[in-house]
């Protein structure tokens, strides 16, 4: 299967058509993959391996030790007869002298529309109906169980069909455009259609929004939504956060005022799923302090069955060896948030000079969140010595997924994972997470951190300082008040270059409050540093 993905991609049109800032906001966030992805590749790759085994084409089989299961060989095989009926159909029609035009996992091209826009559909078939009428049919395979993708006006695959016109349109007239959606886990295999000239008369429409999302900027809207799930950039995004203060007085004021009401809805909504949840729970602290007693637990998260439980405790217990009992190293800042596990610890014997009396040190930051709010995250800290700033080096770091098998009945046992089983998981787990924390902090990895940002000390700012300031700002979402510190940190700083703002950004960290939010500003100083020349130049200009 093809893995390039275009900035404006097909899969994401859902949002970018609603939000067009997140594009260029992700692009600061790492395309990280998961357990889920992994899955639903390796059963694209079976269904694909199906359906050119059927057209008479040379592919090697799939195989994984992990994915390779009786479930995942039953969805490939619905969704590869779905697609194989079609091409039959198609057949029987008889219309074609060569017959239907069947292709898998192809590349299509809609750029024509959207700004370097391509994608890589499914299956993509041209026939004709028993009248006649040329069709386009475009098939869609989701192995999703958590989210039902509606096949009406789906902007993704209307995308491919529009990128399938475009691309082989020409061999034959078409008329009507099909669309299917195979998303078995949810029994969720359903067909819309529509003229072509519809098709196309939409995709003129989105040229103007696309046009707006590909160039980002301060014409860019950030408009929350649920879209907002998968992206990346949510957890910077000025939007998100005002609505969820909106959604948060709500929720407190039924839970002040009408808690059993609050309980009600929580609870019917809940029993609608046909899901297992894990809960994370915490002992409520008020009724030990009143009663010496723990008798009820309060619920701190509402996780998939798959999490992986990690706990700050065990992360600590197994990177905090690696330093002790040397004076080599020191803890320079450690926090317990509402959501995450911070541990800042510095290498006082690996220093360098980035520019004539600017030194640096080289550190590590350890991150984890409890209740599902990211991952296990082991990243290189840099630490400025002459305002004590900590930038931390996101490209660089690693992150291990609370993803682990799922706590589900199996077969007809009634039995769960035993505990040596679980246990043996985690202890590999963690010692992976022994050697990441080892290399975060290595010399030559710290050598090529200081490099690049010894580049960025020649990028000057040429444009107006308040203006690069507040695009820089917008770029990365954050708020009017954090652009005014970072700007006041960069006029007394005096460093006008690239380098310069970069600081500003960490040096304002200092000043704010939440220590979430500082961790993040520390990394956007990285960002900053490391800003493609296209997006600085047009910044800067």
């Amino acid at each position: 299967m093809p893995e390039v993905h275009a900035l404006l991609g097909a899969s994401s049109s859902h949002r970018w058509l609603h939000c067009t800032a997140a594009p260029r906001l992700e692009e600061n966030f790492p395309n990280t993959s998961s357990v889920y992805a992994e899955e639903g590749t390796f059963c694209h790759s079976c269904g694909e391996y199906k359906i050119r085994t059927y057209l008479g084409q040379k592919m090697a089989k799939p195989e994984s030790e992990e994915y390779d299961t009786e479930e995942i060989e039953n969805i490939s095989d619905e969704y590869s007869q779905f697609v194989i009926e079609r091409i039959e159909e198609f057949k029987q029609n008889g219309m074609n002298s060569s017959g239907p035009l069947a292709l898998v996992e192809v590349r299509v091209d809609y750029s024509h529309l959207v700004p370097s826009g391509f994608g890589t559909a499914d299956a993509v078939i041209l026939g004709r109906d028993e009248d006649g009428t040329g069709v386009l049919h475009i098939c869609d395979l989701k192995t999703g169980r958590g989210v039902f993708v509606d096949v009406n006006h789906n902007p993704q695959l209307m995308l491919y069909a529009l990128g399938a016109l475009h691309c082989f349109g020409y061999l034959q007239d078409v008329d009507v455009v099909r669309m299917s959606i195979i998303q078995p886990r949810l029994e969720n295999i359903n067909t819309f259609e529509m003229k072509r000239s519809d098709l196309e008369a939409w995709g003129e429409s989105i040229k103007p929004i696309a046009k707006e999302a590909f160039e980002g900027g301060p014409a860019a809207h950030q408009v929350p939504g649920d879209w907002c799930r998968f992206c990346r950039a949510k957890s910077v995004c000025k939007a998100c956060a005002d609505e969820a203060l909106a959604l948060t007085k709500d929720y407190d004021l039924m839970q002040d005022q009408k808690p059993a009401l609050l309980a009600d809805n929580v609870n019917s909504w809940l029993s609608d799923r046909d899901q297992n949840y894990m809960v994370r729970s915490m002992s409520s602290e008020a009724e030990v302090v009143d009663t010496g007693k723990n008798t009820s637990l309060l619920a701190r998260a509402f996780l998939s069955d798959r999490y992986r439980r990690i706990d700050n405790m065990d992360v600590a217990a197994t990177v905090l060896p690696l330093f002790a009992g040397s004076d080599q190293f020191e803890i320079v800042s450690s926090e317990v948030t509402s959501v995450r596990m911070y541990i800042k610890i510095l290498n006082h014997r690996l220093e360098a000079e980035v520019k004539p009396g600017d030194y640096v040190q080289a550190g590590v930051v350890i991150s984890n969140s409890e209740v599902g709010l990211g991952a296990v995250s082991v990243q290189p800290l840099l630490y400025r010595l002459v305002c004590t700033n900590g930038m931390v080096i996101n490209d660089f770091g690693q992150r291990k997924h609370h993803i682990g098998r799922a706590a589900k009945v199996m077969d007809d046992s009634f039995e769960l994972y035993s505990d040596a089983t679980i246990e043996a998981e985690d202890k590999a787990f963690l010692l992976k997470l022994q050697d990441v924390t080892r290399a975060a902090i290595e010399e030559t990895r710290f050598n090529q951190i200081v490099d690049t940002l010894r580049e960025s000390t020649d990028a000057r700012i040429t444009g107006p300082v308040q203006d690069v300031v507040e695009l820089t700002g917008k770029s990365l979402g954050i708020t009017q008040d954090e652009q005014n510190g970072v700007l006041k940190y960069l006029i007394e700083g005096g460093d006008l270059s690239l380098y310069g703002l970069s600081n500003a950004f960490t040096r304002f960290s200092q000043d704010v409050e939440s220590y979430d939010r500082a961790t993040a500003l520390e990394g956007m100083g990285w960002q900053v540093a490391t800003m493609p020349k296209a997006q600085w130049k047009e910044i800067n200009r």
